[in-house]
């Protein structure tokens, strides 16, 4: 089976305080046999809206969590990051996308995060991504390697590394 060809992304917004929506990701592929979607993996993350300040986004990163936090440093430290960051309308941050390790490695990801980038790619919409367990790689080495497959992969729908950072962004 071509699962690509079955694959149909969800996307659903909650809100969680103001000024902050969660979104979360479900990346579906439809099964004839059953005649209902399978979910062959989840995805999550927040819309930060207006965050103009450095003030205020330092506080809604800070409400969120430890890991949207640490992205106030890259945003805001370097230039890229200023520079990107003060064209935003809205930030949209997708923290998290994992499929079923048996549908990795089909372009599924990639089409599921396509998906999600239509829904928001209009308007001064800034959509960050913050991809893969770098942790995971051994030594330096494994590491540089990791990061320009992570390169070649997300560009492939448009985004640019912020940086030297483990931050991508769409702009």
């Amino acid at each position: 089976m071509d699962y690509l060809d079955h694959v149909s992304p969800k996307v659903c917004l909650t809100p969680y305080e103001e000024g902050i929506t969660s979104l979360e990701i479900e990346s579906r592929i439809w099964e004839e046999d059953t005649d209902d979607y399978l979910i062959i993996g989840r995805g999550s993350g927040y819309i930060f809206e207006n965050p103009f300040d450095d003030d205020i986004l330092d506080d809604l990163l800070d409400m969120v969590s430890s890991d949207t936090y640490a992205l106030h440093g890259v945003l805001t430290k370097t230039e890229k990051g200023r520079e990107v960051l003060e064209s935003a309308v809205t930030i949209v941050y997708i923290h998290t996308l994992k499929l079923k390790e048996e549908y990795r490695g089909k372009g599924i990801g990639l089409k599921t995060m396509k998906f999600v980038v239509d829904q928001f790619a209009c308007g001064l919409n800034l959509i960050l991504l913050h991809p893969a367990p770098l942790g995971m790689c051994v030594g330096e080495e494994g590491r540089d390697i990791a990061i320009k497959k992570l390169e070649e992969h997300w560009s492939k729908i448009g985004f640019q590394r912020l940086g030297t950072s483990n931050v991508y962004y769409l702009f």
